[in-house]
């Protein structure tokens, strides 16, 4: 129901990388499956995304303004939103829109490029990356995605800005296709959440952890990656170039505690990701010989570590437990 002077927006996104086990209908999202031919390929493993809101009128912007201000800042936030759960590879190949009604179309207005510089912005359109890669979303995963968009869109847009550059770096974390190349995605995107001036990088994660950590994540997150915590564990790592703080030893010993504390394992793994992404970024790891385990593991995990954060500062509570995605399949 539209409240005085609102406008109607409906987006269609037809995202590929996806599949699904059964369409979904429900307050502002529908999801269908939907084949594609692209580039000769009959691809089935795309969907038909439609998203329905309000928007509130901006009398500061009219026209074909105020049409690319609203496309954009709820087209952006619907795809981040997904991107966030989804945490794999997808493709957005096009997009429709109509406001009150009407097609409407992101017409931003021409930009020279500065000498040296490729800050172009973004329309949603980049060439494909992978169609022989799926994700399986759970049927419970749309459900989760309305609530986490319908709760964003009524955060302030203090808290939109706040988070832009977390969510900006972890989607294109999440749709890079190599280990290493997510890994740094995701740790850019972990370093916008922590960084603290005032502060010696260790002193920040910790602090950073210490205050937006709770008990349900913490324990969620130690018990449902166990497996590879003790597998990060069991690699040589450690922090500091003069004396060295066997860090890896440490989050061992704190996951063979018999009454663990999560939250020192947390920290700990924290820790033990920056190590590696110190021997990544600072040139001591190869990623194509035995260090590339090591780069995976320390992003698998990154990548889950962060998508709680960041969904704790959209929802204001921890993120429910549904699982998004089900399996992950290669081919169309």
């Amino acid at each position: 129901m539209l409240e005085a002077g609102e406008h109607s927006l409906e987006i269609d996104f037809v995202i590929c990388g996806i599949k699904i086990y059964q369409p979904y209908t429900g307050r502002i999202l529908s999801v269908t499956e939907h084949k594609v031919e692209y580039k000769g390929k009959n691809l089935s493993n795309c969907i038909l995304l439609r998203y329905r809101v309000p928007v509130a009128p901006d009398a500061m912007l009219t026209g074909q303004e105020y049409i690319n201000h609203v496309l954009l800042e709820e087209g952006n936030l619907l795809l981040h939103t997904l991107t966030l759960l989804l945490v794999h590879p997808s493709q957005l190949l096009l997009h429709q829109a109509k406001l009150d009604g009407v097609t409407a179309k992101l017409e931003l207005p021409p930009q020279d490029a500065p000498v040296g510089l490729y800050n172009f912005v973004a329309r949603w359109n980049r060439p494909l990356i992978n169609v022989r890669y799926s994700s399986v979303v759970h049927d419970d995963g749309w459900p989760l995605l309305e609530t986490v968009v319908s709760e964003f869109r009524q955060r302030p847009s203090s808290l939109r800005n706040e988070i832009a550059t977390p969510l900006r770096w972890f989607a294109k974390g999440a749709d890079e296709m190599t280990s290493l190349d997510r890994l740094i995605a995701f740790w850019i995107s972990f370093n916008a959440l922590y960084a603290d001036p005032d502060k010696y990088e260790q002193d920040a994660i910790r602090s950073y952890i210490q205050n937006n950590l709770d008990a349900t994540i913490a324990q969620r997150y130690v018990d449902k990656h166990e497996r590879l915590l003790s597998t990060l564990s069991s690699f040589p790592i450690e922090l500091g170039r003069k004396t060295k703080r066997p860090i890896a030893q440490e989050l061992s010993q704190a996951l063979e505690v018999s009454s663990r504390d999560y939250f020192e394992v947390v920290q700990t793994a924290a820790l033990t990701i920056y190590g590696v992404r110190n021997n990544l970024f600072h040139g001591k790891y190869h990623p194509d010989s035995d260090d590339r385990k090591q780069i995976e593991v320390a992003e698998n995990l990154l990548s889950r570590l962060v998508r709680e954060f960041i969904a704790k500062r959209i929802l204001g509570y921890p993120l429910p437990p549904t699982r998004f995605v089900t399996q992950t399949q290669a081919g169309l």
